[in-house]
């Protein structure tokens, strides 16, 4: 089975995630964190963090067995004759170094500015 992945039928993929208070990008993080992670509903929530101080991280996925930390950037693009470029690419290197000591992660945590967990 194939997925149209077009503007705005791509957004029929997920209508049950789509609320006035997630964005659409958000949404679609749910439902790919559903699909091909296979978290339930809940945990899809709870790993998005697609918001106003999230540093750079749409969503976040620790795996304690792997001992591995997933960071996942989500964009859905409306125009079809737009191109992202590499300045998305290059913000998620920024976004992922973040992640890549145990004093860089402190860091992130010690910050003022970061987003309140939930």
């Amino acid at each position: 089975m194939s997925i149209n992945v077009d503007y705005p039928e791509l957004l029929k993929l997920f209508p049950e995630h789509l609320t006035p208070d997630r964005s659409e990008s958000a949404s679609l993080l749910i439902w790919y964190l559903e699909n091909y992670y296979r978290l339930d509903t809940l945990e899809a929530q709870d790993a998005v963090c697609d918001q106003r101080g999230d540093k750079g991280v749409d969503g976040i996925f620790v795996n304690d067995d792997d001992q591995s930390i997933t960071v996942f950037q989500s964009t859905i693009r409306q125009d079809p004759h737009s191109t992202i470029g590499d300045k998305s690419l290059r913000e998620l290197a920024g976004t992922i170094s973040q992640f890549e000591t145990p004093e860089s992660i402190q860091n992130l945590r010690a910050d003022p500015r970061r987003m309140d967990s939930r």
